[in-house]
């Protein structure tokens, strides 16, 4: 325990989706523990709880394998929902991820006299206040933090279904029915997509240009990532939707470009906002307000670091564990300098 009552640890992580385990795996495996604070009853919550039941990764599995554990040649190349929770599940207990679940982060500071972080997180079953204190704080909270749904004058009077994607799971009871989906991202196009097979009437609606991307393309650039920062944009095809939602009246939607038409149900496939800031009190700056960290590197200052956030997916996630591993390994462990270069830029 450290001199004020909080339990001391080397490195505490918050957040046990794929970043987080990814960093816990790795720092384990360079012989440094951590614990890690979950919020959730589980490890992987948003795949297990938030996701619809046709999802994939969008990803194939050579680009979506946590470090130091591949997918079996068996596995579908692109794996579904279920699979990919039972590989996080194994990815845990093979690694022996230690993580409090039900812990969620309250507040974060870094003390510089004592050059350490206190944290404190509340048990979600009893309500009692736990704190810790670390060296390092790692935040794998990731992007996907509290859903999202716009501002719309009348929604509140809609006499219909409406859903987050977050809690969308299959297309049963919408046969025939008309339904909106709101947002063109991955969720929105594939429930969608599940809808339309179901029978339902669907529609989308998008307030800006959207830029659609094949399997192929995506592909090609993850082969070409290490060659060309972005896709050139001959290489994609755009889609222009210059429409958006303006308001509603009982089940009729009126959109921008002046039509107006009713609905049986909507979908908000809107995205998510990070809490972050809200509990991190030092280093919160370096997220933008689209969950993304504002630089490359998941190295910030005072032994604080950020995995996951680069927006790059389970790929990203996978380089910053790696990455953050090494460099905390470096400083806690001297004899392991000079064994390999972090693959990123302090």
């Amino acid at each position: 325990m450290a001199s004020n009552g909080a339990a001391a640890q080397e490195v505490i992580i918050v957040g046990a989706g794929p970043s987080g385990l990814a960093a816990s795996a790795c720092l384990s495996m360079r012989g440094v523990s951590s614990l890690v604070l979950e919020r959730d009853d589980c490890v992987g919550s948003l795949w297990r709880k938030r996701a619809y039941d046709r999802l994939t990764l969008h990803l194939p599995k050579h680009a979506s394998a946590l470090p130091h554990a591949p997918h079996p040649a068996e596995a579908p190349n692109y794996l579904p929902r279920d699979d990919f929770v039972r590989y996080l599940d194994g990815y845990a207990d093979r690694f022996g991820v230690r993580a409090r679940l039900r812990r969620e982060a309250r507040a974060a500071r870094f003390d510089a006299a004592e050059g350490r972080w206190h944290v404190a997180a509340v048990d979600l079953d009893t309500g009692d206040v736990e704190r810790y204190v670390a060296r390092y704080l790692v935040v794998a909270t990731g992007k996907y933090d509290e859903k999202f749904v716009p501002e719309v004058p009348g929604l509140e009077g809609f006499p219909g279904k409406v859903v987050h994607a977050s809690e969308y799971r299959t297309a049963e009871g919408m046969k025939g029915k008309s339904v909106l989906v709101v947002g063109c991202g991955n969720s929105g196009m594939e429930i969608a997509l599940d809808l339309a097979e179901a029978g339902a009437i669907t529609s989308i609606v998008v307030r800006s240009e959207l830029h659609i991307l094949t399997k192929w393309i995506l592909n090609l650039g993850i082969m070409l990532r290490s060659y060309l920062p972005v896709l050139p944009i001959w290489m994609i095809d755009k889609l222009v939707l210059p429409t958006a939602m303006t308001s509603m009246h009982g089940n009729v939607v009126e959109f921008a470009d002046g039509r107006r038409h009713p609905f049986d149900a909507i979908v908000f496939a809107t995205g998510y906002r990070s809490a972050i800031k809200r509990w991190l009190q030092d280093g919160g700056d370096l997220i933008g307000d689209n969950g993304i960290l504002k630089q490359c590197s998941p190295k910030a200052e005072n032994g604080l670091y950020y995995a996951g956030l680069s927006g790059r997916g389970i790929f990203g996630s996978s380089m910053d564990a790696v990455f953050i591993a090494d460099d905390i390994s470096k400083k806690l462990l001297p004899q392991a300098q000079g064994q390999g270069k972090p693959e990123h830029n302090s």
